[in-house]
């Protein structure tokens, strides 16, 4: 029995460790003296199935009170792959707090046969805090209009809480 539990746990650990994506080095904007821009980046490790999902986001500061940004969400999961680009306004309130829009649309690749399975269309509206510099907690209503073949076509309301980091 001890044999068996050995032999099962190590191979369950030596696939995990296989699984895991190296860590990669990334240019800082602070070394690039870049006070408007700030960036965050989310990703996490590969796991056994293979999925995989990064997030990532500039903002860009225009004036005191508002900033302009690009986000890119990426999902793969299975023979599918989720891309959602999208823009965002921040207006700041006060030091600590603000309001939020972003949009833009979100797109179902097969990777088997690289066609579109359906298309979203989100609009998200929402009110930050700023914990510390770089570090943010949203919360927001997301409203979002999907199209997917064969079915017709249907209204989203989602509640989103993020935390950004």
């Amino acid at each position: 029995m001890k044999q068996f539990l050995y032999v099962i746990s190590s191979l369950y650990f030596s696939s995990y460790i296989q699984a895991q994506i190296p860590p990669k080095e990334y240019l800082s904007l602070d070394s690039l003296l870049i006070t408007n821009l700030s960036q965050y980046r989310i990703e996490t490790p590969m796991s056994l199935n293979g999925e995989v999902f990064t997030n990532g986001a500039f903002d860009y500061k225009v004036s005191d009170k508002i900033s302009v940004g690009l986000e890119r969400d990426y999902a793969k999961f299975g023979t599918h792959e989720r891309i959602s680009p999208s823009v965002g306004f921040t207006y700041d309130v006060n030091e600590k707090k603000y309001v939020f829009f972003r949009g833009g649309p979100t797109y179902d690749i097969n990777q088997v046969t690289g066609t579109t399975e359906g298309n979203l269309i989100n609009v998200n509206l929402g009110i930050g805090y700023r914990i510390k510099k770089k570090m943010k907690l949203e919360v927001g209503v997301q409203f979002g209009r999907t199209t997917i073949s064969n079915l017709p076509t249907t209204n989203q309301f989602l509640l989103s809480i993020r935390f950004r980091f």
